[in-house]
């Protein structure tokens, strides 16, 4: 991105977030979690980077990116949009389906999958993904970090990553939306999503399943120092994810999947 380029939050002026954009931090997540702790941060709050130094994601896995991703977290409470508090472990999936509704804006829908619990793929390769943390000592707040490629091209990547990994650039070379046009949406679909989810209007096993990209696989999935294999049925009604293993049909309500 250029001086002249206009931040990413400059396009949601609109919206009720306040925003906060950095030309470079460590982790947008970090970031959101240290200013949890104040008392006096005024909520809802989206901190950006145009680069992050290190960006996290799930567990011990580090978030790489070059310049060009769509990189930011959203620091809010979700009592304030009625989101009740059994509904919170729901807030990564919803906010999956707002990313697979931007993508679909650019890209051929049936390209678009979502992969439990908080990645989005494109043409079976991972564009997006998503980290919930609740901030310690901070039970009314929640930060929700994004990662999304978009303008950054993986043709510099490591191997593996490029093996792995897509870009809205990698997918549509000058077609490629600006950083702008695809937050704007974003945030957008995710408002939707949320108030619908604070409504309990979300029917997961319906909206996830042609989305899924583990339903009908045989995945491995490790909770802790545990693990469990088994053939993927999709999500029950409140976004638990259902194996079918020799022991009867699991509920596996969070973990990593490690292998499909």
């Amino acid at each position: 991105m250029s001086p002249a380029d206009p931040k990413p939050g400059d396009g949601i002026a609109g919206t009720s977030f306040h925003i906060e954009w950095h030309e470079e931090l460590d982790s947008t997540n970090t970031r959101a979690m240290s200013l949890a702790g104040q008392e006096g941060i005024v909520l809802p709050l989206l901190i950006g980077a145009t680069r992050q130094t290190a960006g996290r994601g799930r567990g011990q896995n580090v978030w790489w990116s070059a310049d060009g991703a769509l990189l930011f977290s959203l620091l809010f409470n979700p009592l304030d949009s009625g989101v009740p508090f059994p509904h919170w472990p729901q807030l990564a999936l919803t906010t999956g389906l707002a990313v697979a509704d931007t993508l679909e804006q650019f890209v051929p829908p049936a390209l678009v999958q979502l992969k439990w619990p908080n990645d989005v793929y494109v043409g079976g390769r991972k564009i997006c993904g998503i980290l919930a943390e609740v901030p310690p000592g901070r039970a009314n707040r929640l930060v929700i970090g994004i990662g999304l490629n978009v303008a950054n091209s993986f043709a510099a990547a490591p191997a593996d990553v490029q093996a792995s990994a897509t870009s809205l650039k990698d997918q549509l070379g000058d077609r490629c939306p600006n950083l702008c046009a695809v937050l704007t949406v974003l945030i957008s679909r995710w408002e939707f999503w949320l108030k619908q989810l604070a409504a309990g209007e979300i029917d997961f096993p319906t909206i996830w399943r042609p989305k899924c990209y583990l339903t009908g696989h045989r995945v491995t999935i490790t909770v802790g120092d545990a693990s469990q294999t088994g053939t993927c049925l999709g999500l029950d009604p409140d976004g638990v994810l259902l194996l079918e293993t020799p022991h009867g049909v699991q509920r596996i309500l969070a973990g990593t999947v490690r292998r499909v």
